[in-house]
């Protein structure tokens, strides 16, 4: 593997780790009330379109 292959598989290993992260805070967020804070797009509840969260 190249110097380039590395470094864009340690940057896309790093964004990824991350996102996962927000999400399990914002659903931990969302368990505990706080919609606001744990604003999740709604594509990644339910499996359709949107984009924010319901209010509080």
């Amino acid at each position: 593997m190249g110097e380039i292959d590395e470094l864009l598989e340690k940057t896309f290993r790093g964004e990824t780790s991350e996102v996962g992260l927000y999400l399990a805070m914002a659903r931990q967020a969302e368990r505990e009330g706080h919609y606001e804070r744990g604003c999740l797009p709604q594509a990644t509840r339910d499996g359709r379109g949107g984009t924010c969260c319901k209010s509080s």
